[in-house]
Formats: structure tokens, sequence, C-alpha cells
């Protein structure tokens, strides 16, 4: 229970590096379980939120994290900093915030609070509606008088 900064590793295979350009901090990501990976029967991949491999989790974090994911425990996970040289694709690095516990409760929350500011609520009236109904409530109003 707690919150974590990790290092992924791996970020230079696969044109990795090219998924990594187009990611940005606080973009959360998903930590998908790999249990058949014939390299690592611990294994977590880190994908983006659209889906893309980054990395995975380093041998020194993953059987930690891979018993809370697959106990069904609460994990989430951002991007906490992209590291490397500025311009330079091939050194591009991934840094996350791994959330365990509720912390990981209350980070998804935060996320979900931070990601819905810029849609509009539909049950809010937006300046031009205003507008609008108040233009008809007055054309109403100077017909009955």
């Amino acid at each position: 229970m707690g919150v974590y900064t990790i290092h992924v590793v791996g970020e230079s295979f696969e044109n990795r590096q090219d998924e990594i350009e187009l990611c940005e901090a606080g973009e959360p990501v998903v930590l998908k379980r790999e249990p058949d990976n014939p390299y690592d029967d611990l294994a977590i991949k880190v994908l983006s939120s659209t889906g893309s491999a980054l990395g995975y989790i380093g041998r020194e974090n993953n059987e930690f994290l891979a018993r809370i994911i697959d106990e069904g425990g609460n994990i989430s996970a951002k991007i906490e900093q992209i590291i490397g040289a500025e311009g330079s694709k091939a050194d591009l690095g991934v840094v996350l915030e791994v959330c365990t516990g509720s912390d990981a409760a209350q980070n998804e929350l935060e996320y979900a609070r931070t990601a819905s500011v810029d849609e509009p609520d539909p049950g809010e009236n937006s300046g031009l509606t205003t507008l609008v109904l108040l233009a008809i409530g007055a054309w109403f109003l100077w017909l009955i008088f």
C-alpha cells in the first residue's frame, strides 16, 4: 500500500521510442500481467493510454506488483516523467508513479476528476443556451403585454 516511483525497462525495443515520444507526464498507463512471457513469468507490460507498449516493469519491482495484480488488488499507474536527451528518440525513458491499495483508488478518482474538467457537463447550460432562453422569455413577455 503506497505510492512508488518506478523506472520502466526495455524502452528501446520494437519502436517503443516512437510511442514514448507521443506520451506526456500525467498520462495514465495500464500495467498488464504476462504470466506466459518466455523470459519472465512475473512480467508486467506497461501500455500507454492508447494501448501501445512502452516497456516493462523491471525484475526488481515486478514480483511485488505481480502479486498485487494477480490477487485483484487496487493498482494504478501514470507517467511521472519522460526522461532522456531532448530531440533524441534513442534515449527516451519512462518513469512511472505506481499507486497501490487505497492510494490507487484515490489516484484513479483524481485522474477521473481532472480528465472530465475539459468536458462540459451536459446538464449545465452554456452561456449561449442561457442567452437564447432569455431572448425567448423576453419575446414571450412582449407578446403578452
